[in-house]
């Protein structure tokens, strides 16, 4: 498992925590050799701790430094750095486990394959990491932003339906109002935004589903933002994954908000 020249060390560093370690001191009062004794194993068994720590010490640490980055490697778009479906599906867990309302928004870019086309996937690349860090550096209410996949992202926001609604708008007017420079070219970019506020028993893939939905109304409206407000009839429908409910589309519950 270790390198050979690891072990070696190790070994050597242990063999001198044993040898230094004091013999047994037998004294001449009546108990005292049990006394002695049992110190004497005790002294041993120390110096057998302290040789395995000096032994598998460093590699210990090594496996936990290895652990955490696959733990947070789990969590995050390798691209942008933001969390990724499985990170904003754990933080929405969370969120939705307090009394405290939240907000999801759900946002696809419109124009992206424009700079794909023209630039290539590096290009394209390029323009989500801007997106990216535009979303990262929003203050407060956003309480996370992400990324999940392609250029759907997608921001957890603390607040009731008017906060939400607020965010919502301030990152479409983020996006939509000022070109982005990549690569020397320059690239206006659109954005549709479908946002909903949680309720009561709703759980957090829903919350993602119904921000889903909202945002596809603003797709099929040429963009811009709309708000999802009320669970539709057809819950067989609202149980499905994104992408199967995303070919029938919602009969109503969402009221479109021209930008």
């Amino acid at each position: 498992m270790f390198p050979r020249s690891c072990r070696t060390g190790a070994r050597r560093r242990a063999s001198k925590l044993v040898a230094s370690r004091p013999p047994p001191v037998l004294l001449r009062t009546q108990g005292a050799p049990t006394v002695s004794l049992i110190l004497s194993h005790l002294a041993a068994a120390a110096c057998g701790v302290l040789a395995t720590l000096v032994l598998f010490g460093p590699h210990l640490r090594s496996l936990r430094r290895r652990l955490a980055a696959a733990e947070y490697r789990a969590a995050h778009d390798a691209l942008t750095g933001l969390a990724n479906r499985r990170g904003v599906l754990a933080h929405l867990r969370e969120a939705t486990m307090r009394t405290e309302s939240v907000g999801v928004i759900l946002l696809d870019l419109d124009g992206f394959k424009a700079v794909n086309d023209t630039l290539g996937h590096a290009g394209g690349d390029d323009l989500l990491r801007e997106v990216a860090r535009l979303l990262q550096a929003l203050p407060a209410p956003v309480r996370l932003a992400g990324r999940l996949g392609g250029d759907e992202f997608v921001v957890v926001v603390d607040g009731d339906a008017d906060t939400t609604a607020a965010v919502a708008h301030e990152i479409w007017t983020l996006i939509t109002g000022a070109p982005f420079t990549i690569a020397e070219d320059t690239f206006e970019v659109g954005a549709s935004v479908g946002h909903v506020s949680s309720r009561l028993g709703w759980t957090a893939r829903k919350l993602l589903h119904y921000a889903d939905l909202a945002m596809y109304d603003a797709k099929d409206a040429g963009g811009g933002v709309a708000a999802y407000h009320r669970v539709p009839a057809d819950r067989e429908v609202v149980d499905r994954p994104a992408q199967r409910c995303r070919d029938r589309r919602r009969t109503g519950g969402g009221d479109r908000l021209d930008p």
